[in-house]
């Protein structure tokens, strides 16, 4: 296994003399920032050889830069963030996109904090949705209180105990309040607070242990990578890229079983890659996460 160590922005910040906030101006927003700074932050970063993370990057423009095409689960859980009442409560619901009545469903919900540790963990039984509807199953208390932000992992089992679906949310301990109406204007909006995020940026680092090998899907080429989170951490918001080279461009089009997950400790998450018939040779799989280093990992043969 190959892992490449790259300049983080605390770096950048402690050379050039500035706050983390300063540098993330700098490439996001400079005309925040006086021209001479967002100047002399830039040179300092390129002298270090960084470059903003390309994940921390698209949860603060809101852009992937991926064209992709998204098929709705199902069957999924929906947590509400708090958003009705006085907010004290979230509702947790399951819902039914098929065309069939579902029953025998069973809901778990657990709360993780920044930490990793496991803060709540609550089940709800016996549930029936009807085809195209959806269902209130349980309420969750305000949860991790000295947390500033947390996770909340929604599991949805069968009759069997199979799970059919898994929602992963994160959720600030700060609301959004968008404040009372009657001081909004035509084209002004007067947000009293927003949700804070960032102590998303205070999570540990958690190294993960990445396998992949070649499959076939339908007489399609394929990937299958696993993802191991042997910590006690939350690895959180992973990507993968099937490759041809080290240190490629990945392989489009491609269709995944899963991306953007969260492993939680001492758990590991499998994803399918399924590739197109004239893609190039799938010969390395590359993992980014939001609180991981970069892992570059060779694609072995088909597992026997």
């Amino acid at each position: 296994m190959e892992r490449t160590v790259r300049p983080r922005i605390d770096d950048v910040a402690r050379e050039a003399g500035v706050s983390k906030t300063a540098v993330s101006f700098a490439f996001n927003s400079p005309e925040r920032l006086a021209p001479e700074t967002a100047e002399r932050i830039r040179a300092v970063a390129e002298q270090l050889g960084y470059t903003p993370h390309p994940v921390a990057r698209m949860l603060t423009q809101g852009a992937t830069l991926t064209i992709g095409v998204l098929t709705p689960q199902p069957l999924s859980v929906v947590f509400d963030s708090y958003a009705t009442g006085d907010h004290s409560q979230a509702n947790i619901s399951v819902v039914n996109q098929s065309a069939g009545d579902r029953d025998g469903l069973r809901v778990r919900v657990r709360v993780y904090d920044l930490q990793g540790r496991l803060r709540d963990d609550r089940t709800a039984g016996g549930i029936a949705v009807a085809a195209n509807g959806g269902t209130k199953v349980m309420t969750l208390p305000r949860e991790a209180l000295n947390s500033r932000v947390f996770f909340v992992r929604c599991d949805l089992m069968d009759a069997s105990g199979a799970v059919v679906a898994d929602n992963v949310y994160w959720q600030s301990q700060q609301r959004d309040d968008v404040g009372n109406p009657r001081n909004d204007t035509a084209f002004s909006l007067k947000q009293v607070s927003w949700a804070d995020m960032t102590p998303l940026n205070t999570m540990p680092r958690v190294p993960l242990d990445v396998t992949a090998h070649r499959t076939t899907d339908d007489g399609r080429p394929g990937v299958t990578v696993r993802l191991s989170n042997d910590t006690g951490r939350v690895a959180f918001f992973e990507r993968a890229e099937v490759l041809s080279t080290h240190d490629g461009d990945e392989i489009l089009p491609v269709e995944y079983s899963d991306n953007y997950v969260t492993v939680f400790p001492g758990e590991s998450v499998e994803l399918r890659a399924t590739l197109p018939d004239s893609a190039a040779d799938a010969n390395w799989v590359r993992v980014q996460g939001y609180n991981t280093p970069t892992t570059v990992v060779p694609v072995g043969d088909a597992s026997r």
